[in-house]
């Protein structure tokens, strides 16, 4: 399933930036330390709890996959911002080589 954010060209500035911080990193390392908690906690369930068991190892699972979703989505709005940004540089360049060309065009005629 993807998911749309729907952000601003600003927005995912903000969040290309926020993932490339020490904080999102420590962030998601507590979300990981969450999920392995949960993941502990559904493996300790007496087996002839069965209902409790699979009620310990459903919060898990979905802990995990909040975890990366949150990771690849932090991920793809990095990769996407600096493509954007790379694409913008290499505009830039091709203005300024049809620029130069041009000067050199017009110095060739005279």
């Amino acid at each position: 399933m993807a998911i749309d954010l729907q952000l601003t060209p600003h927005e995912r500035a903000d969040m290309a930036a926020f993932g490339a911080m020490p904080q999102a990193k420590t962030f998601l390392k507590i979300l990981r330390a969450i999920a392995i908690d949960s993941r502990d906690r559904a493996c300790s369930v007496d087996p002839s709890k069965v209902e409790e068991q699979r009620a310990q190892t459903t919060i898990a699972y979905a802990q995990n996959e909040f975890l990366n979703v949150a990771e690849g989505l932090l991920q793809f709005t990095f990769d996407a911002h600096r493509a954007e940004l790379k694409a913008k540089e290499l505009e830039e360049d091709l203005k300024d080589q049809e620029l130069v060309e041009q000067i050199i065009l017009k110095h060739t005629i005279q």
